[in-house]
This record gives structure tokens, C-alpha cells and sequence, in this order.
């Protein structure tokens, strides 16, 4: 959360780097921007040859139906240091679901979550979207439950919250 003014710098420095890529968008992105133009192995598991950065994403997040997944991301140094999940919910219109949103070990402790939530909620006011949690984590439920809540107050977006810790 912008707190001081050294939040609001580093905010308003990120927010353009703040990006939404689609299913297939983001495969192609994970698939060409590692060394060499090779897949990046920030997205793959030890035993794939990789050293996976984020805790929560799994490979076949974009497989399953490409056109109503999203990744939402933000970027330093051209590189994606926090990551988000969201999906189309079957159930309801304008809805979103929060599968996850994580940051890259490196890169955790430095507001990037705050800064990549704060722009996300940006996005689902100017599309007139609806915003639903999964279930927190221990952690989320500390920090981004909270956060979420000021967020869709601040944007005014309608926020379905799930107010309950995951198993």
C-alpha cells in the first residue's frame, strides 16, 4: 500500500510497466524470453531443468481455456517480478476469479504485490469488471485480504471476497 512518498515513487514507476497477457500470450512470453531466447526457466520446476520463481504458478495455468485466462503481470527490468492468475468465471458475467497472485522470491518484501493489486483493480474499474477471491493462504489472508478490501473501496469495484483460509 502507498504509504510514503518513496511508495508512490516506486508506484507510479511501475505502474506502466504493469502488463495483461492472455492464455497463449503469456506461453509465448514464458517460451521465448528466457537466456538465448529459450523458454524461461523461472517457470519450470528444478527437476524440468528450471528454477521456478513463483510459488504458486503452475504449467498448465494457460492451457486450460486460453481465451478466459489471464496472467497479469509486473514488470523490472523487463523481466515479470509479481505474477497474477485470474479466469473468467463460468458462473457469472463480468466476473473474474483470483486463481493466485505471487512474487518472485528475489523480489518479495518490496510492495510489488501492493503495487501489481493496485493496478489490477485499475483494470476491473475501467472494464467494469467484478472481482472474486479463491481461498488465502495463511499469508494472503494476512496481507491481501486487507489490501483487497481497500483496493475495491478505493476503485469502487464490486469484490466478492471468500473471507476464509485455504486448506
Amino acid at each position: 500500500m502507498i504509504t510514503t512518498i518513496n511508495d508512490y515513487k516506486l508506484f507510479e514507476s511501475y505502474t506502466n510497466n504493469f502488463k495483461i497477457y492472455n492464455g497463449n500470450e503469456f506461453y509465448k512470453y514464458i517460451s521465448t524470453n528466457g537466456p538465448d531466447g529459450e523458454f524461461d526457466p523461472r517457470y519450470l520446476m528444478k527437476n524440468d531443468g528450471g528454477n521456478k520463481a513463483f510459488k504458486y504458478y503452475q504449467y498448465s495455468d494457460y492451457q486450460k481455456e486460453p481465451e478466459n485466462v489471464y496472467f497479469m503481470g509486473l514488470m523490472v527490468d523487463n523481466i515479470i517480478v509479481a505474477l497474477a492468475h485470474i479466469f473468467k468465471s463460468p458462473y457469472q458475467e463480468n466476473t473474474y476469479w483470483l486463481s493466485y497472485l505471487c512474487v518472485d522470491i528475489q523480489y518479495e518484501g518490496k510492495g510489488y504485490a501492493s503495487i501489481l493489486a493496485d493496478n489490477m483493480f485499475q483494470w476491473f474499474k475501467e472494464n467494469n469488471l467484478q472481482f472474486e477471491t479463491s481461498s488465502y493462504t495463511e499469508q494472503g489472508f494476512i496481507k491481501l485480504k486487507p489490501l483487497f478490501n481497500k483496493l475495491a473501496i478505493k476503485y469502487d469495484v464490486p469484490f466478492i471476497d471468500k473471507n476464509k483460509l485455504g486448506s
